[in-house]
């Protein structure tokens, strides 16, 4: 396994299924960002922090919901202290 290089978080999905891509929404469900493995097909895009811009890798953006490791951590601790917890999801 690779080093983990950020977090992105899935979008919310109500009971109905359909998922709301609003950036209001949250799901407190985060999937771990990792290098491409070499062979594999991806998108030619830089994948960038949604809250500060940091560069996460150069290939598999753009990711609107993707945080660096710096702003998760961050992030995790406000979740946190508003009473919500984060499940972290291999893919």
């Amino acid at each position: 396994m690779t080093d983990i290089l950020g977090y992105s978080e899935d979008p919310y999905k109500p009971e109905n299924g359909d998922y709301e891509w609003e950036s209001t929404s949250r799901s407190y469900i985060f999937r771990p960002i990792r290098e491409n493995k070499r062979g594999m097909i991806s998108t030619a895009a830089v994948l960038m922090c949604g809250q500060c811009g940091h560069f996460i890798k150069s290939m598999g953006g753009p990711g609107y919901r993707s945080y660096c490791i710096k702003c998760y951590e961050a992030t995790k601790v406000l979740d946190f202290a508003q009473g919500h917890e984060h499940t972290i999801v291999e893919k």
